[in-house]
């Protein structure tokens, strides 16, 4: 595989966290400000197939993920009138917290 720039970035990531011995992920928090119940999707890189990767988060509740930089996630009301959209900025073993309002 070659280098490609998306892929020197994530080493660019990555290394700082493998060298203080920190695990290769990301940690992202949802805090449902809504006034209805959210569903987390992970939208896949290939193929933008949506995969629900919670349960119904009510509001007011949080609901944490262990991911990568750059990952999309997209949450949805339990109607799926609402629709919003999450890209990961934190490296790797760095945390970031999304307000689904």
């Amino acid at each position: 595989q070659h280098l490609t720039p998306d892929r020197i970035e994530k080493l660019e990531r990555a290394i700082p966290a493998l060298m203080k011995g920190e695990k290769l992920y990301t940690s992202v928090s949802f805090v449902n400000a809504l006034e209805s119940a959210i569903l987390i999707h992970w939208m896949h890189p290939d193929t933008n197939e949506e995969v629900v990767v919670s349960d119904l988060i009510h509001p007011g509740s949080v609901e944490v993920q262990q991911t990568h930089p750059g990952h999309i996630f997209v949450a949805y009301d339990a109607e799926r009138q609402i629709r919003k959209e999450y890209v990961v900025g934190a490296g790797y073993g760095e945390e970031q917290q999304f307000r689904v309002e």
